[in-house]
């Protein structure tokens, strides 16, 4: 479960940060106090990360497993098949049976992540912006230019899905869409984060 409410003492596995003094994806640490966001609706997580960094979370931006739920998905998914991981994400999540995850995770996010144009991690904008979008702030690395033009070509095919996907999980979950713009964010970047988490 991604950013479950924590606890001082808790220990937890870092999902992604969006600092440039972040500690690494996949870093642990242990939670030491817990606070009000004095700028945000949200909680910050004073953390003592295991490589010595002391960034704290912010419930309102970055993303976090503790670290048994982390290790347990770990072993469970070992030696899995990609048919078997799906089934077994399908089962545990509410999100991937609403989306074309099979499409996603063969297809699109495969050659996004080919084509090198950005880190994974911060790749969400990819899953609902468009062709146009990209090619107005993305070039082809030399080299991996077929890979470019390939996603390019696909990512308004991922656009529609993307939409249809959050309009299935909003039914199912009955979640209201007057913040589109915050749960459309939040979402892709759970779906990427499954992706490069088990994939």
């Amino acid at each position: 479960m991604l950013n479950p409410e924590l606890k001082v003492g808790d220990r937890i596995v870092l999902i992604q940060m969006d600092d440039v003094f972040s500690p690494s994806t996949l870093e642990r640490g242990e939670v030491i106090s817990v606070s009000k966001d004095p700028f945000e609706d949200g909680i910050l997580y004073g953390v003592k990360w295991d490589d010595g960094s002391s960034l704290s979370l912010i419930s309102t931006q970055d993303m976090w497993m503790k670290e048994d739920y982390y290790d347990k998905k770990t072993k469970l998914t070992e030696g899995m098949s990609d048919d078997d991981v799906y089934n077994f994400l399908l089962d545990n999540s509410d999100l991937l049976g609403s989306f074309d995850w099979m499409w996603f995770k063969n297809q699109y996010l495969k050659k996004l992540q080919k084509s090198g144009i950005v880190n994974m991690f911060g790749a969400s904008p990819f899953l609902y912006s468009g062709k146009e979008w990209i090619l107005r702030f993305y070039d082809p690395i030399e080299g991996l230019e077929d890979e470019f033009y390939e996603v390019v070509d696909m990512a308004d095919e991922a656009r529609q899905k993307f939409a249809e996907g959050i309009i299935k999980y909003s039914m199912k979950s009955n979640t209201n869409l007057e913040n589109l713009d915050s749960i459309t964010r939040d979402i892709a970047k759970k779906l990427l984060v499954t992706y490069m988490r088990f994939y």
